[in-house]
Formats: structure tokens, sequence, C-alpha cells
């Protein structure tokens, strides 16, 4: 009787421990990112990787290049689930390093400085939310003048670092076309981290 009264307790005592983790799961509060933030800057690293193949002969060429934005301006309005950015512009400095290739021989590497300056723009992305860490655009992240950000949906990992809001995006584009006895593969990949700074 005594063993099976102590199952009883313990059995009660496991239901209000899961009961109460459960309580405090659902109360969590979600994280907000509302606001008005000043554009700190972007850090970007693409790939890129083209092959075409016609006949026997295939050139390939694979390039990279990474940068971190200069002469920063601009402002982004954080609010009802909606991302506007105002007069958002920058400049890059990099060098864009390519290898080109016949039939799996190298012939020919080249590097190439890249100095670009990217005129300010306006736009707006809506967005969900998904806990405290990731945000989805359904229609795209369009609030950036680049060619890097189609309007395509796009998820993005977030986190708060002081005063910061730290948006992390990967993109990844795949295409394969032939036409006219050429086929032509372009892999794409960008890896961009936006900071935004709270004002």
């Amino acid at each position: 009787m005594k063993k099976i009264y102590t199952t009883i307790i313990l059995f009660l005592f496991s239901v209000s421990i899961i009961s109460c983790s459960k309580d405090d799961e659902e109360t969590s509060p979600v994280t907000s990112i509302d606001g008005n933030y000043k554009f700190a800057g972007l850090q970007v690293d693409v790939a890129t990787d083209v092959s075409i193949t016609y006949q026997e002969a295939v050139n390939r060429t694979v390039a990279d290049y990474k940068y971190t934005t200069g002469e920063n301006l601009g402002t982004v309005v954080i609010g009802n689930a909606k991302m506007t950015s105002s007069n958002l512009g920058y400049s890059i400095s990099t060098t864009a390093h390519s290898k080109s290739y016949l039939n799996g021989q190298l012939v020919n590497s080249v590097d190439q400085p890249m100095e670009v300056s990217v005129p300010a723009s306006s736009g707006s992305a809506k967005y969900k939310q998904i806990g405290n860490d990731s945000l989805y655009f359904e229609s795209g992240f369009v609030i950036l003048n680049s060619q890097i950000m189609p309007s395509a949906p796009v998820g993005a990992k977030f986190s708060v670092e002081g005063d910061k809001l730290i948006l992390k995006i990967n993109l990844n584009n795949l295409q394969d076309e032939t036409q006219q006895n050429t086929r032509v593969v372009s892999k794409m990949s960008h890896k961009i981290i936006m900071t935004l700074q709270r004002q």
C-alpha cells in the first residue's frame, strides 16, 4: 500500500513539473524588433559558378568576392510587421577573384578591383516573425537597392546585440537551361549580414 501511495505521489509531482514547464513555454515573451534604426552596413560574401557546355567543350568560370560596405546612410523603420527603408545607400570597395576552365583545365585567373557607389533608395517589405530569432519575407527583402536581393520569398535569422539588430540572410540560386544545343548551368550564393543601429 505504501509503495502504491509513493508511486502516485511521484506521478502527480512529475505531471505538475511538466505542466509548469509547458506554461512557461507558452507565456514566453516574443522579442520585439519594432523601432527606428540607422543603417549601419552590410557584410556580403558572394560565390558564383557558371558552366557552359557545347558539344564536347565545357567552359566553366568560378568567381568569389567579399565586402563590407562603407559610406552607409539611411534609416529603417520597423513596425506593424513591416520594414521601411528611407534614403538607404552605401559604397563597395573590394576585389573579385575569378578562374576560367576549359574541360577541367585552368586557362585564366583574374583579380578584378570593384569600386561601386550604390545610390540612395527607399523601399518596404512585409514580414512574419517566427519565434524569437526568425523572419519570413513573403514578397522578398526589397528594402535594398541591390540586384542581390530578388523579389522572391526569403527567410532571415535575427539577433539583438545591445542597440544593434543583426539580420542574416542566405540566398542560393540555381538555373539550368538548354538552348540551341548549349547548356548553361548557373549557381550563385550570397551570405548577407545587415546591421541596424537603434536610434
